[in-house]
């Protein structure tokens, strides 16, 4: 299973390790700074590309609403270039897809039609930073959906701790010299 969710991650993230070819693969990369905090990962890695050391680093959150043999995920990924959704193919949002709620109302929500539907759901740096604004002073990021075996789903990521991830995730940028929001 675990197998499994490794590759999901890396299929679904724009931050995903990849080798000279293009193919995923982890086996370039190499972990220089991990913390866990809440269901968050702040994350760097780097490699060596002829005489050039390429570094990132970036946020994500893995969950894992399904296991085999009907596997399922959601992920969602913050680098320098934006915030990004990895959802499984077949997923069937409702009106809306990803959302953001503070108590009982909702007060952010993604309704571009591949964000529903399980598509690339990408938000671009500005769009991005406002929806971070927003979580980091919000209590769930909240998916309703019928995932491609027709089960619903109703998930909320907790968004208590976003603002220390965020945080963790800027200073080791800002410690290598690397872009972020």
């Amino acid at each position: 299973m675990l197998r499994s969710i490794f590759c999901c991650v890396l299929m679904a993230s724009g931050a995903a390790a990849q080798d000279r070819s293009g193919a995923d693969t982890a086996g370039e990369w190499v972990v220089t700074h991990q913390t866990r905090i809440g269901g968050w990962d702040s994350m760097c890695d780097e490699r060596t590309t002829g005489d050039t050391l390429e570094q990132r680093c970036y946020v994500r959150y893995v969950d894992v609403y399904a296991p085999r043999p009907n596997f399922g995920a959601l992920f969602l990924f913050v680098t320098a270039d934006g915030v990004e959704f990895g959802m499984e193919r077949g997923i069937r949002f409702g009106v809306t897809g990803p959302r953001i709620t503070r108590g009982s109302k909702d007060v952010w929500q993604e309704n571009r039609f591949g964000c529903r539907r399980g598509w690339t759901c990408k938000l671009g740096p500005a769009d991005a930073q406002a929806f971070l604004d927003i979580a980091a002073d919000s209590d769930a990021l909240a998916f309703t959906f019928t995932d491609r075996d027709d089960r619903p789903q109703d998930l909320n990521w907790d968004l208590s701790e976003l603002a220390r991830v965020l945080s963790d995730w800027r200073a080791q940028s800002q410690a290598r010299d690397l872009p972020h929001l």
